[in-house]
């Protein structure tokens, strides 16, 4: 008989740890806030109707970044170039061009918000180019100079304006 309640504990236990989140899921959220960001992994929908997900990540882009174009200057000091590659593709509810370049962000730990246009990497390789052809996926890169110490701790999201949020991990 005692053994059964051992069992029974050990199962409620087991189930209070799991709904607590405790369970070791490295996954998302919703997309909805910075503490609900989706996964890395996951794809999200823009406010007009594509789908885009996360290709890869790379870090300290600075070399690849100078190499596209003699003319672009480097990051100031203690920023790096981060490179985003994003697979988007249009859905059949589409509502004008993907905007990623202007509504896409960055949002870092410190609550602080970098744009493609003020923290511009200047003329990058692969620019995101999207097809509005429902179906029709396009990859291509965004690029942003951030502070190095925060790049682990970026979140991509779309700008609130457009009538959605997704917050979403790099990795």
């Amino acid at each position: 008989m005692r053994a059964r309640w051992m069992i029974v504990l050990f199962c409620v236990a087991l189930v209070a740890l799991l709904a607590a989140g405790c369970g070791g899921d490295e996954g998302g959220g919703d997309g909805s806030s910075p503490d609900k960001a989706l996964a890395a992994d996951a794809v999200a929908t823009s406010a007009n109707g594509y789908e885009y997900e996360i290709v890869e990540v790379t870090e300290d882009a600075t070399q690849a970044v100078l190499l596209e174009n003699q003319f672009n200057d480097p990051p100031a000091e203690g920023r790096q170039f981060l490179i985003v590659s994003l697979r988007v593709t249009p859905t059949a509810e589409v509502d004008g061009p993907f905007v990623g370049t202007s509504s896409l962000r960055l949002l870092g730990p410190d609550n602080r918000i970098y744009t493609t246009f003020e923290d511009r990497c200047g003329v990058i390789p692969g620019r995101l180019e999207v097809s509005e052809t429902p179906g029709s996926s396009s990859e291509g890169n965004l690029c942003w100079a951030v502070p190095s110490e925060s790049v682990d701790e970026l979140l991509l999201f779309e700008d609130a304006s457009r009538g959605n949020t997704n917050y979403q991990k790099l990795s």
